[in-house]
């Protein structure tokens, strides 16, 4: 394994670690970065209110204060590593990705529309056919401000820094994902006090979850890291296509390299999210609401040929791909660079 390939897996790592309330894993991947001769500031802070939507979105009002403050910092580094520390702490509210797969795939059935976070999100979408994301994230910003009434500077931060990062440029769907951020701010807002208490919670969670209290140590890099978008992960799932594509009929690597990204690279523990049906009670900013559908959905729609429900594939997963995927990547991270 390469440096390149060290640092791509710590990149994906500490996402994974913030994903997963793994501070061990965290420290671990921040360190592997910073012992780089590149500099990974302008990656971290470019990155991390990306991470901060997709993983906790109601940290966002912390993000956007803690950004805030940068300029005023005398150590950067150390004011991003306290903030990362406490947004893998934290619980997880993982429905801005999910919302924006769940609208951008045509998941738009009647009851859903009916929703006003789906359907204000679809409408969204739609306007961007046809205008620059740059009118139509000025525009949504004042919809959320004015019309659905978000008022406060914890939550009107958050949303200046989502339109400022929708404005910037960047990943289409990055982009995207900062549109369905603005819109759940709007119909789910923002609570500070909720917020505060949730991290201090987080690090009672994390000593019961290790058995003692101790600062965060170094930890081997674990093969899940290395993912479907990852150059050891794609290397990884062509082999197995190689190697064990024909075993079990209809499973395509298309199928696997779904069931890898679902199951194993966004996996998040269950004791750290907040499942709520808030299409029938409302929507609170810890709730995760969108998230197991677009799971769902992913991995009916990778099975082309229909042979398999999700539920059959998680099981075959678990009883056996997991454990080939695993292999294939241990062996390919110990190879030595050529």
């Amino acid at each position: 394994m390469n440096r390149h390939q060290i640092i791509e897996g710590a990149k994906a790592g500490l996402e994974v670690g913030v994903r997963r309330g793994d501070l061990d894993l965290v420290k671990t991947c921040w360190d592997l970065m910073h012992d780089d001769e590149r500099d990974p500031q302008a990656w971290i802070t470019w990155r991390l209110p990306y991470i901060v939507q997709v993983e906790a979105f109601h940290m966002l009002g912390e993000c956007a204060r803690m950004e805030a403050t940068l300029p005023d910092e005398l150590d950067t580094e150390a004011a991003q590593l306290k903030f990362i520390k406490r947004l893998a702490l934290a619980k997880k509210s993982k429905d801005v990705g999910a919302l924006r797969f769940m609208v951008m795939n045509a998941c738009q059935d009647d009851p859903l529309m009916d929703i006003d976070e789906f359907r204000i999100y679809a409408e969204t979408v739609e306007r961007l056919k046809e205008e620059p994301i740059e009118t139509v994230a000025d525009d949504l910003y004042e919809t959320v401000r004015r019309e659905l009434g978000v008022h406060g500077e914890y939550a009107l931060t958050a949303l200046k820094l989502l339109r400022g990062r929708a404005l910037l440029g960047g990943k289409l769907l990055d982009r995207y994902n900062n549109l369905a951020a603005m819109v759940m701010i709007g119909s789910r807002g923002l609570d500070e006090d909720e917020t505060q208490k949730d991290i201090t919670k987080g690090a009672r969670r994390w000593f019961t979850r290790i058995g003692e209290k101790r600062l965060p140590r170094t930890v081997e890099l674990p093969w899940y890291v290395w993912g479907k978008d990852t150059g050891i992960g794609q290397q990884a799932l062509r082999t197995w296509e190689r190697e064990h594509g024909g075993e079990t009929p209809g499973m395509t690597v298309g199928m696997v390299a779904a069931l890898m990204h679902c199951l194993e690279t966004t996996k998040t523990p269950v004791s750290m999210i907040n499942y709520q049906d808030g299409k029938l009670r409302g929507f609170a900013p810890l709730d995760t609401v969108w998230w197991l559908d677009a799971i769902r959905w992913t991995l009916t729609a990778a099975d082309e040929t229909r042979k398999y429900t999700p539920k059959d594939q998680g099981e075959l997963w678990r009883e056996k791909i997991r454990g080939q995927l695993q292999e294939i990547i241990e062996n390919l991270v110990e190879q030595p660079d050529p």
